[in-house]
């Protein structure tokens, strides 16, 4: 009689939520890098049409860049409520997940 297969924890899983909340900082992080360089233009380091074209492109990415962090953690989150806590590693199309390494 065959064993039955045991299952084993999702890391990949583990791994979303793990990560997620450190994700959505990044944003912020380079929300504030944008901000810096603003801040920077704004005290007149760089004067000239392309640096009017710069400025306006920095402002633009500003929001973006606020927003990615909060989008790519929720994404995450998403992700990881669709993923079993544990996985049968004799299915090929979960095995992976049970032999995930984070980077």
């Amino acid at each position: 009689m065959p064993i039955p297969p045991v299952p084993m924890p999702n890391l990949y899983r583990h791994d979303l939520v793990a990560n997620a909340p450190r994700v959505a900082g990044n944003g912020d992080a380079m929300a504030e890098a944008v901000d810096d360089l603003i801040r920077i233009m704004d005290g007149g380091a760089w004067v000239s049409s392309t640096a009017d074209e710069y400025y306006a492109a920095l402002t633009a990415h500003r929001s973006p860049c606020q927003a990615a962090g909060a989008v790519a953690a929720a994404d995450m989150s998403t992700k990881a409520a669709g993923e079993p806590p544990l996985v049968n590693i004799e299915n090929p199309a979960e095995a992976w997940k049970a032999t995930w390494v984070s980077i």
